[in-house]
């Protein structure tokens, strides 16, 4: 893996941390996501299914920007996060 698809990877994940924090559902992506040492998911089926039922939404949010630094104040899934999380304070 190069640096650009590390770089890439990481923003996808982050991404995908994001939306799940906006909708109160941390616990969910860590569980879903949660990887062994030599990088194989730790549960392929929760995973799976989470990720079927969620990453469309997710990369339709973010259209172009699906890949690419989700803390740029410009990037959708900052916007969606900003909009969702922790409103009611």
């Amino acid at each position: 893996m190069n640096f650009e698809e590390l770089k890439r990877a990481i923003n996808i994940r982050e991404t995908i941390k994001l939306y799940f924090v906006a909708i109160g559902r941390y616990k969910d992506f860590i569980r879903s996501y949660a990887r062994n040492k030599d990088g194989s998911w730790v549960n392929p089926s929760l995973h799976d299914s989470t990720a079927a039922q969620h990453e469309p939404i997710i990369v339709q949010c973010c259209g172009n920007w699906w890949g690419y630094n989700p803390n740029n104040p410009a990037h959708p899934m900052r916007k969606y996060y900003d909009e969702h999380f922790n409103k009611e304070a």
